[in-house]
């Protein structure tokens, strides 16, 4: 009898356990994916970040250009009067 009882009280504490480590690992499955989705919308701004980057360095570079050509006109313009 008092065998029984151990059975029935290790039983109980094994379903507990068993219940505590489901919550620990449901609690990380939704932690888990809440990362994801941060991760996913982390890269989505660096990819559009990257693609603004891009855009004004060929804006700076245009500019750039124009700037160069215009200072050569201006230059010449100069030389002309003198």
């Amino acid at each position: 009898m008092q065998s029984l009882k151990k059975d029935r009280v290790s039983v109980k504490d094994v379903s507990k356990q068993l219940a505590e480590k489901d919550e620990i690992i449901e609690d990380l499955r939704v932690e888990g994916e809440s990362l994801s989705k941060q991760a996913g919308k982390h890269s989505e701004i660096i990819k559009k970040l990257r693609g603004k980057e891009k855009s004004l360095e060929k804006e700076l570079n245009t500019t750039k250009t124009n700037l160069e050509e215009k200072t050569k006109v201006c230059s010449g313009h100069i030389t002309h009067f003198h």
